[in-house]
C-alpha cells in the first residue's frame, strides 16, 4: 500500500472507526459476551512479553460500513484497517 494511502487510512481509522469500536476482554472473569444478530466482531488472540495468552473481542457496530473505499474502485474490509497502521 502506498505511503500516502496508509496515512489517509490511518487518519480515517482514528477519526471514524476507533471512537466507536468496542474492545472486550474474554477470560474467566469476563465470559464470552452475547452477540446480537447481524453484528460483526473480531476475535483476537493476544500474548504478552512473557508468552501469556489472552483472548479478546472487538465488536464492530452496525453504524460502520463493512467495506471501506480507499481508491476509486478499491475497497478493503474494515478489519484490515487496524493492521495497515503498523505495516
Amino acid at each position: 500500500m502506498k505511503d500516502e494511502l496508509k496515512e489517509s487510512l490511518k487518519e480515517r481509522f482514528f477519526e471514524e472507526i476507533y471512537p466507536v469500536i468496542i474492545p472486550i476482554a474474554v477470560d474467566a472473569t469476563h465470559p464470552f459476551p452475547h452477540l446480537n444478530n447481524l453484528s460483526f466482531g473480531l476475535a483476537l488472540k493476544l500474548s504478552d512479553e512473557d508468552g501469556n495468552i489472552k483472548h479478546g473481542l472487538v465488536r464492530i457496530p452496525r453504524v460502520l460500513s463493512r467495506f471501506i473505499k480507499i481508491e476509486k474502485n478499491t475497497y478493503i474490509p474494515i478489519e484490515s484497517t487496524g493492521g495497515t497502521l503498523y505495516l
